[in-house]
């Protein structure tokens, strides 16, 4: 909460998040006798309060899309996030610029970044937020572009492959249980007729922001029906549609935004 970040400190974290019997509800009173829900309800942006509620965020996942709606929150979010942003930062070296060596640490942030990517179906108000998180050279976006990326387009292309011989997905969501509501709500637009929703615009613009292309183009497909022609055309030049993560896609003759 200082800002003064050390090794040990992280070694503290990794240990005691290893032990089963520290909960989600014993982070929650630590955090809280430091005044974490307090900040959250009273609305109360202090750098010392940014950096607890950043803990927070990593210790709790499920917070994570709670923290980013806290921030959006003030009209001075893009100056708190910077001061998360640092504390990130300082975390990372610390850490010696990889968290390789504290699994259980790095399976916080994962959780975290899988229940961001869920929420935003729902709560567009996070989307800037959401864009700033996994971009740059902080925790969660460090991770998102060097692993959780890759995991998620493997996630589709395995659910793909699920539907197309008519298998249960209960298999794949034992797997990978961090991604279970997200295929619980996508899994629909690989089965006929060919629908879309709108609602996955949010997950569209976040790909897109961070430089994942397959990813924004499968959600332009859910959300929209097509793909604009622009990042069609990264796929194939020669083709109206293709086949990606065993969907159809189809190239949009214009790049327009389409509402519904």
């Amino acid at each position: 909460m200082n800002n003064r970040v050390k090794r040990e400190h992280i070694e503290t974290l990794e240990n005691a998040l290893a032990n089963p019997q520290l909960n989600d509800n014993y982070w929650q009173l630590i955090l809280d006798k430091e005044g974490a829900s307090q900040v959250v309800r009273e609305n109360i942006y202090i750098a010392r309060y940014v950096r607890l509620l950043t803990l927070k965020a990593i210790l709790i996942p499920q917070f994570l899309p709670d923290f980013l709606a806290w921030i959006t929150d003030s009209k001075e979010w893009e100056i708190h996030y910077v001061t998360s942003f640092m504390l990130q930062e300082s975390i990372l070296q610390a850490a010696s610029k990889s968290t390789d060596d504290f699994p259980y640490f790095l399976e916080k942030l994962k959780l975290g970044i899988c229940c961001v990517i869920d929420c935003l179906i729902d709560e567009p108000k996070i989307l800037k937020q959401s864009q700033s998180l996994l971009t740059g050279s902080g925790l969660w976006s460090q991770l998102y572009k060097n692993s959780l990326s890759q995991e998620l387009e493997k996630v589709l292309d395995l659910m793909g492959n699920y539907i197309e011989k008519r298998q249960s997905l209960q298999s794949l969501k034992s797997q990978y249980p961090q991604w279970i509501s997200l295929l619980n709500k996508i899994n629909k637009f690989w089965y006929p007729p060919e629908k879309h929703d709108y609602y996955y615009g949010n997950l569209t613009r976040l790909f897109e922001k961070v430089g994942t292309a397959k990813l924004a183009a499968i959600f332009y497909q859910i959300g929209q029906g097509s793909v604009p022609k622009s990042l069609f055309d990264r796929f194939s030049r020669n083709q109206s549609e293709l086949i990606l993560f065993k969907k159809r896609i189809n190239r949009r003759e214009d790049n327009r935004i389409m509402n519904n």
